[in-house]
């Protein structure tokens, strides 16, 4: 794991591209500055330098190369590595004329000063062979007078390098921060370029050799970039995390905005004006309600008034026919329940043998499967069956009398359980159908095997209380599975379908009544209930059909009857079982009165209803019918909302 810091190793002559590959990653630091002499051929091909580029990026670390070979130089060049490249007087391989003298402790003035003093102090050629088996620079340090605390070479030396290493990465703004960083407060970008100047050898009063470092002139690599971007990002995010805060924080803070309140009232009253003029207009105005009067005093009850319905249409008024024909459409629907008490149920059924005698001179052959009777010891009858075809022979004589022919019968119960064990018997009570009174037969050995087990097996006292919610079922199926084979152009008719729901709960037998055990629950079932209903599908308007066919058929039924006196108050149409196209109508109707509903009533219905949907309204207009105001309902406008001034609602009254 690398470290933030930066280190400083230097490169010995015959160190091989593993050695020096180790060597960075024993570093474990995030920059590493590599110093290298001339003539180091580790580094001189394009393949050590992508190996040592490779690495360092696997790695996680930025390098630096400071050498003086141009061979090292052209091949980091091309690697895309960040190289600087130094005079040779800084890194030389010759051998000097002497020994190198100690470094004496000086304190510098400037960065500058304290760069170049370090550069007086490398190593020279002498130290060579030492630098080969040393994987950084070590030099002693002279101890300082107590007043001036001293800093070695190398630390100088390592110091200029790190600031060569951050400029190149980092540019002008990471170069200040990092002298800031290390205390250095008076320092400038202009100082550090002459430090640049010094270390490629240039001179005050010389030209310079190359330009001065500048933010703009540093080219990075792909991985410096990427490591840039990286940054930058970071920067951002921070950045927009402090602005996202500073604008929550102006958010919550309390405020007292009048005119902002203002401005959300006049919204408002925009906003509801504008869903008047969208949907305050669908409110229909000047519409009609047709209603029967109530019953009055003096009416009458038919009972069963016969319509016929035919497929082909009807142009004779006086007719008392409707246009309709019969569907029929089978439905099913499934409740579930639970056993609660288990019963005991059949499960194995008893076997044995019979003797059965014969005193007949003639063998009597007995197919298999014939029935043998015999009463139980609780005295049920039970039935058995013969197992296999057995012939009984026939009697035969002597001197000493008539000998019997004896033969055995096996024998099985038809059902399972413990009723058909027999205890033995010799008593002849068995009976065997078709050859009563010619043979007898008796059971020497018990017969015995049959058993019973307790099993939660639903019963009719389990779902006869589920049949109310079958029915509550079937109300909503019925009407939705029959538009299922409505024509175009055909309504359903509004009457009481058959078989009759209501009729479930007192007669199941109307009805296919099943049950299967739900998997994995203890005593759970389903009991699916299924019928095959009919229904009458019309063309047009049911009611107006029937408008004009029921005071027709009621002057069929009573010839005394008249409009002209008498109003249909209410009426109740069902289809008829017998199999014919017939309708059958309940019907009461009372004498009319002179000025049907008074006004104060008419505006009292109106009133009632007002601003309400057709179906909220038919719900308010039975209500009033079952108070005794008003008759049947004839019809209610198909509108989204009536009106919410009552004065346009117009209540008729239909004779």
């Amino acid at each position: 794991m690398t470290t933030g810091k930066t280190e400083l190793i230097t490169i010995a002559l015959a160190d091989p591209i593993d050695s020096i590959i180790q060597q960075v990653r024993n570093a474990k630091a995030e920059h590493v500055d590599i110093f290298m002499p001339e003539g180091s051929i580790s580094l001189q091909s394009r393949k050590t330098c992508d190996r040592l580029r490779e690495t360092a990026n696997r790695e996680g670390i930025e390098l630096t190369l400071y050498t003086s070979d141009p061979k090292v130089v052209k091949a980091a060049l091309t690697c895309q590595m960040m190289v600087v490249e130094i005079e040779p007087a800084v890194v030389s391989t010759k051998a000097p004329a002497a020994p190198p003298a100690p470094a004496k402790p000086v304190v510098p003035a400037s960065p500058e000063e304290d760069f170049l003093a370090s550069l007086e102090g490398l190593p020279t050629a002498s130290t060579t062979d030492r630098l080969q088996t040393s994987p950084s620079i070590s030099k002693p340090i002279p101890t300082a007078a107590p007043s001036q605390p001293a800093r070695s070479e190398i630390d100088d030396w390592a110091d200029a390098l790190d600031s060569l290493s951050v400029a190149s990465t980092a540019g002008e703004t990471g170069l200040r921060q990092h002298e800031q960083a290390r205390g250095n407060d008076s320092w400038d970008f202009d100082s550090f370029n002459d430090l640049s100047d010094a270390l490629s050898g240039d001179t005050a009063s010389a030209a310079p050799a190359r330009p001065r470092i500048r933010p703009e002139d540093i080219e990075l690599t792909s991985d410096d970039m990427h490591r840039q971007d990286a940054k930058a990002r970071r920067a951002r995010a921070e950045q927009k995390r402090a602005d996202e805060k500073a604008e929550l924080k102006q958010q919550t803070a309390p405020k007292r905005n009048y005119p902002l309140w203002g401005m959300v009232i006049l919204g408002a009253i925009a906003i509801i004006a504008l869903l008047w003029l969208l949907f305050g207009n669908t409110l229909a105005s000047g519409v009609t309600v047709v209603v029967r009067p109530a019953p009055t005093s003096g009416g009458q009850t038919y009972e069963d008034v016969r319509l016929n319905y035919q497929a082909d249409s009807i142009s004779e008024p006086s007719s008392a026919a409707i246009q309709g024909r019969l569907i029929n459409v089978p439905i099913s629907v499934s409740v579930r329940g639970t056993v609660i008490t288990a019963t005991e149920q059949p499960d194995q059924a008893a076997t044995g043998i019979l003797e059965v005698y014969n005193r007949n001179t003639q063998a009597y052959p007995i197919p298999a499967n014939t029935r043998v009777r015999v009463l139980n010891p609780a005295g049920e009858e039970i039935i058995f069956l013969t197992q296999a075809e057995t012939t009984i022979p026939a009697a035969t004589g002597n001197f000493a009398g008539i000998v019997s022919g004896v033969g055995s019968l096996q024998i099985v119960a038809s059902a399972g359980g413990t009723r058909y064990n027999m205890p033995a018997s010799q008593d002849p009570v068995w009976t065997i159908e078709g050859y009563e009174g010619a043979l007898f037969s008796i059971n020497p050995e018990p017969i015995q095997g049959g058993t019973t087990a307790l099993l939660k097996l639903p019963v009719e006292s389990d779902w006869m209380p589920l049949l109310p919610q079958a029915v509550a079922q079937f109300r909503s199926a019925i009407p939705a599975q029959m538009q299922t084979v409505l024509q175009e152009g055909e309504v359903l008719a509004d009457v009481e379908f058959l078989p009759n729901v209501d009729a479930l709960t007192q007669d199941p037998s109307l009805y296919d009544i099943q049950t299967r055990p739900v998997p994995e629950t203890d005593g759970g079932f389903e009991l699916v209930v299924t019928a095959n209903f009919q229904g009458l599908a019309v063309r047009g308007s049911f009611a107006e059909q029937l408008n004009r066919a029921l005071p027709n058929a009621l002057r069929i039924k009573d010839p005394s009857f008249s409009t002209d006196t008498t109003s249909i108050v209410r009426s109740q149409v069902r289809l008829d079982n017998s199999g014919a196209s017939l309708l059958l109508a309940t019907v009461e109707v009372a004498p009319k009165t002179a000025v049907g509903l008074p006004d104060s009533t008419k505006l009292k219905i109106a009133d009632s209803i007002k601003g309400l949907t057709p179906a909220e309204a038919l719900v308010q207009l039975e209500a009033l019918r079952e108070s005794g105001l008003i008759g049947d309902i004839v019809s209610v406008p198909e509108v989204e909302r009536l009106p919410i001034d009552p004065a346009e609602i117009n209540i008729q009254v239909q004779e």
